[in-house]
């Protein structure tokens, strides 16, 4: 569920409530993206790292 406010004030109309339907899917998005985005960097690093650490330890043995 999403929470729009304290709930004294909401839409009524059928338009009022498709925009706030909308503003709640476009901000959930807004959030999200850039973060899925982010992540995958983070975890494209660790994998390199993790790779790299693979062949350090080769060349030591």
């Amino acid at each position: 569920m999403y929470c729009l406010g304290y709930g004294d004030i909401y839409p009524v109309t059928v338009f009022g409530k498709l925009v706030s339907m909308v503003s709640s899917i476009v901000g959930i998005a807004v959030v999200a993206l850039p973060a899925e985005v982010i992540t995958g960097g983070y975890i494209d690093v660790i994998k390199s790292e993790k790779g790299n650490d693979d062949v350090c330890r080769e060349k030591e043995i």
